[in-house]
């Protein structure tokens, strides 16, 4: 089950990668990228959210509205050529 899901973002990361509509980047952890914050939501959801006062609360849309934002924007104020390491000693460079 987590297989075919796990082709399937990675395909759609190579798709975009080959259209240009994003960098070179290194597939086998961007799929984890993505998926991560829904992993990390749902965790929230069942163990500490129930603990932490109304104050403390994590609102899902907003969250993933932000996790999106630092994906496909990033943190840098302006765009510069990168070096992405593929975690097999090889660097793409964009």
């Amino acid at each position: 089950m987590i297989g075919p899901g796990h082709d399937l973002l990675r395909r759609v990361l190579q798709r975009g990668v080959d259209s240009g509509e994003f960098r070179p980047m290194a597939l086998e952890y961007a799929v984890y990228s993505l998926i991560a914050p829904m992993i990390f939501l749902l965790m929230w959801q069942h163990s500490l959210a129930p603990c932490c006062p109304a104050n403390q609360q994590i609102e899902p849309v907003g969250f993933i509205d932000s996790q999106l934002d630092l994906l496909l924007g990033g943190m840098l104020a302006a765009p510069t050529a990168t070096a992405v390491r593929t975690g097999k000693n090889k660097t793409i460079t964009s």
